[in-house]
């Protein structure tokens, strides 16, 4: 049964998020009022409704089928299915009729797909598709993203709602984009919280720092005054920012924002091969229905 990873390229919005978006002119160091009148907009990020099309599809694959909801959670599929087939490897269940009904319910998504949705309209298409960070088997949805862009910070519920449905067959990965030097410090800081394993703690936190307590953090002592004030040792934490290993994968970041055409943010980047946005979808619950689709895809030519 194929996998999906999941690595999200965000381009979207404003007051509603991916009706408009970040470019690299946007936001500065020197910018810093703009900064705080867009947090000021932007203290609480707003729900975001998203499309149940995907649920409608495979719904309509198998419409008495209740084992195998792609959208149930793995241990429930499988505890379902043992029950019904009581056929079990390694405590794994082996069901052929749940994997016929995953890939009816995917060529259903398809067949929606090809009829709604235009390459050159409501996605761009890499020609040839970009590297991933992914192996072959996967299917890479990328997300990029920039904290000071006022509009990724509105968009995080959108992704939280993603994340929320995501299953084994699907990974999560963020590129941050790095239009400037403040984009890069921040990008430093990232990638130095994710060595650091505390990127989970930092990340919802790092946003509010800048679009609601309107602190920009334009340079290395105001972000890691921020660090100190999470209870992350300031030292330490500037120490594995100028590391090889940061400093490597802030230039690939570079070279992939380059590779994927990242021209503002936030972006969905499919497989290195489709660029999605909220400005290309125009509503979230198309956005949604898009990533699917093309998720889809990607995963039925594995």
């Amino acid at each position: 049964m194929f996998r999906f990873t999941l690595i999200l390229a965000t381009v979207a919005g404003a007051t509603m998020f991916g009706l408009q978006a970040c470019s690299p002119g946007d936001v500065s160091a020197a910018d810093t009022d703009a900064v705080e009148t867009a947090a000021a907009q932007t203290k609480a990020p707003p729900e975001l409704d998203v499309t149940a099309t995907r649920k409608e599809a495979i719904e309509a694959a198998a419409p008495s089928d209740k084992l195998t909801r792609l959208d149930e959670k793995p241990a429930q599929r499988s505890g379902q299915a043992a029950m019904a087939t009581g056929q079990t490897t390694n405590g794994a269940v082996v069901s052929s009729a749940a994997n016929a009904t995953a890939v009816a319910a995917t060529a259903s998504i398809i067949a929606a797909g090809d009829k709604q949705f235009r390459a050159g309209k409501d996605y761009m298409v890499l020609s040839p598709a970009k590297r991933t960070s992914s192996p072959p088997e996967k299917v890479e949805l990328t997300e990029v993203f920039m904290y000071q862009c006022p509009h990724c910070f509105s968009f995080e519920p959108f992704v939280e709602g993603i994340l929320q449905d995501a299953r084994d067959e699907m990974s999560f990965v963020r590129l941050p984009a790095v239009f400037n030097n403040v984009a890069k410090l921040h990008a430093q800081a990232f990638y130095a919280a994710q060595s650091m394993g505390v990127w989970e703690k930092l990340h919802t936190a790092f946003f509010r720092e800048i679009h609601t307590n309107r602190n920009l953090m334009p340079d290395e002592d105001k972000l890691l005054s921020f660090i100190a004030s999470q209870g992350i040792d300031r030292d330490e934490f500037r120490k594995v920012m100028k590391s090889f290993e940061v400093d490597s994968k802030v230039r690939d970041a570079i070279d992939l924002n380059t590779a994927y055409q990242i021209s503002s943010v936030p972006t969905l980047v499919v497989n290195g091969k489709y660029v999605t946005s909220g400005t290309l979808a125009r509503s979230n619950d198309r956005l949604r229905a898009i990533v699917d689709y093309l998720i889809a895809k990607e995963a039925a030519a594995l």
